[in-house]
């Protein structure tokens, strides 16, 4: 499976030679490139992305998430761009998200909740906002509050196996192991 990503990535950037300024192609390279590993062909094409339609929540989200994994202040730009577009809930509910994720690295665990709870409520639907906001929880021992989170977040993505083991890991914290097991 991994060497046919790796030569999917390279048939994709063959046919970016030929439509330079299909900006959903470069993303999906970017998104192919991150799955393969490698943030730095992913900010190359995300970046040239940017360059033709400098407004793109998604691949700015993307290139953020990269750019505040390497520690290159730039994420907090793009985090400020995302928060700022009050017309655009989505991007403004990505940009609380970066923050949040951010402050929790940074270990300060109230500010995050309370940015992971804006991106909840501009983006019901953005279930890592859920996620991140419910581990903190976990770990600040709320977990009746983090189980809330992980009940709503269920309701919304029924597969996502993140969500089921952070449910199991509540009802193994409440020793509860039949429930569980069950997640």
């Amino acid at each position: 499976v991994s060497q046919s990503r790796y030569e999917a990535l390279d048939s994709l950037m063959h046919l970016s030679e030929r439509f330079p300024d299909n900006t959903n192609l470069l993303n999906g390279i970017a998104e192919l490139a991150l799955q393969n590993g490698d943030a730095g062909l992913a900010l190359h094409f995300l970046g040239q992305s940017l360059s033709i339609l400098p407004i793109q929540s998604e691949a700015e989200f993307r290139m953020a998430g990269i750019l505040e994994t390497r520690h290159d202040s730039m994420w907090l730009k793009i985090m400020k761009n995302l928060i700022q577009r009050k017309n655009d809930p989505i991007a403004a509910s990505r940009g609380y998200y970066l923050m949040g994720v951010h402050l929790a690295n940074e270990n300060k665990l109230k500010e995050a909740i309370e940015a992971l709870g804006k991106s909840i409520s501009l983006n019901y639907t953005f279930t890592d906002a859920y996620i991140e906001k419910a581990i903190l929880l976990l770990e600040m021992n709320e977990s009746d509050q983090a189980a809330d989170l992980l009940y709503k977040a269920l309701e919304l993505d029924r597969k996502s196996a993140d969500i089921h083991f952070l449910i199991g890991e509540y009802w193994t914290k409440k020793n509860n192991n039949e429930k569980a097991l069950a997640f």
